[in-house]
């Protein structure tokens, strides 16, 4: 049979004319993604060595991350000079939206990856963590809400530092029953931290001592040292200061210390601590 014995060799053709095939697009896809890291290797900062979380051009034409550029010119001053060419150059910077947007894409599609990537990738997961939490926070999710207050509060997951926003956060969590929330909104009422939160401290005390009594290890923390040094319109009495101290779990209580942002002050709670710790016997 002539046709059975033509077979194998069109056979054979085919296959070889497909391996062709998948050589040649290998080959194309790789000039391809060598092209796209040649093109993002022009947006490298050259401070950084990363590709630009926050992309801006200067006057040398080259585009750097932002707070690295910005460090460069406050050094620098009136001697200012490109870190690229040495030449001088002035302060001007411009937001580089676009390149922004094309590095973000290319980053998330996985066509750039590796160490000139990594900044970006972690910053998209934090982006993506976020979006999550906000939609959570937005549909009555209570903790979701305190955890997207103590990002703005501390800026951290991406979101720059925004006391404002943060307090809105733990004032829903607050309404909704959240403890945790119910001690950082009384904390700052009752110290009047914000400018833009009128200071009220009996409002403040009030939530202080609801959320003590609801659990919150904080709130017990805080009524222990107002009693402790006889502040925030309380008496000095050190009864009432080791019986809130007694209803702290310090274990717990390090979820809650980004609250006291400066970390000296931090760390001089926990020495306080340890203090009416060793006063009280426990």
């Amino acid at each position: 049979d002539l046709n059975h014995a033509m077979a194998p060799k069109t056979k054979a053709k085919s296959t070889a004319r497909s391996s062709h095939e998948d050589d040649a697009e290998m080959t194309a896809s790789k000039k391809l993604r060598s092209a796209i890291d040649s093109v993002a290797d022009e947006w490298v900062c050259p401070i950084t060595c990363e590709l630009p979380i926050d992309p801006v051009t200067a006057e040398d034409g080259h585009v750097y991350e932002r707070s690295a550029i910005e460090a460069h010119i406050r050094t620098k001053r009136a001697n200012l000079r490109s870190p690229i060419t040495n030449t001088k150059m002035g302060p001007r910077l411009l937001s580089s939206t676009q390149v922004r947007s094309t590095i973000e894409k290319l980053v998330r599609t996985g066509t750039i990856n590796g160490d000139k990537a990594k900044q970006w990738s972690i910053r998209i997961q934090q982006e993506d963590h976020v979006k999550k939490i906000r939609l959570d926070a937005e549909n009555g999710d209570v903790s979701a809400m305190r955890v997207l207050g103590r990002n703005y509060y501390k800026g951290t997951c991406g979101l720059a530092e925004d006391p404002v926003a943060a307090y809105k956060w733990f004032k829903q969590s607050a309404d909704a029953g959240n403890a945790r929330s119910m001690a950082y909104v009384g904390s700052i009422l009752a110290d009047g931290e914000l400018d833009s939160v009128p200071k009220n401290p009996v409002y403040g005390m009030g939530l202080l001592f609801r959320a003590a009594s609801l659990g919150s290890d904080l709130a017990a923390l805080l009524l222990s040292l107002y009693f402790n040094n006889g502040s925030h319109g309380l008496p000095r009495d050190l009864t009432q200061a080791s019986f809130w101290y007694r209803q702290v779990a310090p274990s717990k209580l390090k979820d809650d210390l980004f609250f006291f942002k400066d970390d000296h002050v931090a760390k001089r709670v926990l020495e306080l601590m340890a203090t009416m710790a060793g006063a009280s016997g426990s």
